[in-house]
C-alpha cells in the first residue's frame, strides 16, 4: 500500500472488524499459503439484494498470490451461481491481475475526500492517483 500512496492500513484487526458478519455481506475468506503467515487474502461476499458476488478485498505479497486468491474466489462465486462478482478499484497492483481474470472495466470510480487531520500526510489525499483504494472501503456498493 505504501508504494501507491493513501489507503486505508490493512490491519488484522482493521479487515476483522470491518468484514465482521455483523455488516450483512457473509463474506468468506479464502487464505493462500500458510495461515500463520500467508501469501494472499481475498474475501468475497453476498450481496443479498441483487444476489451478486462482491469482492470486498484482496491482499498479497505477489501477483501470483494474489491471482490464485481471485480465482479461488471466482471458483466459490461460480459454484454458488452468483449473478456477477463485482470489485470495486483503481489500485494498480489489482488492476492488471483483475483484467487478466476476465473483469470489464464500467467506468472511473468518483472519489471525493477531505482531510480530517492537520497531520502531515506522506500522499496528497486530493489527488485521485493518490489513492488505493478496494471493496471494503466503500460502504455504497
Amino acid at each position: 500500500g505504501a508504494t501507491q500512496g493513501c489507503r486505508v492500513d490493512r490491519t488484522v484487526e482493521y479487515l476483522s472488524w470491518r468484514l465482521a458478519p455483523g455488516f450483512g455481506r457473509d463474506y468468506e475468506w479464502l487464505v493462500v499459503g500458510d495461515g500463520a503467515r500467508p501469501d494472499a487474502v481475498a474475501v468475497w461476499g453476498r450481496d443479498q439484494a441483487t444476489d451478486r458476488a462482491v469482492l470486498a478485498e484482496l491482499v498479497g505479497s505477489t501477483p501470483q498470490a494474489m491471482s490464485a486468491a481471485l480465482a479461488g474466489v471466482i471458483a466459490r462465486a461460480s459454484e454458488e451461481r452468483r449473478s456477477e462478482l463485482v470489485a470495486i478499484t483503481q489500485h494498480t497492483a489489482a488492476v492488471p491481475l483483475l483484467r487478466r481474470a476476465g473483469f470489464l472495466s464500467r467506468g472511473s470510480l468518483p472519489l471525493i475526500v477531505r482531510k480530517l487531520t492537520t497531520r502531515v500526510i506522506p500522499g496528497n489525499v486530493h489527488r485521485h492517483g493518490g489513492w488505493a483504494v478496494f471493496g471494503s472501503d466503500l460502504d455504497t456498493y
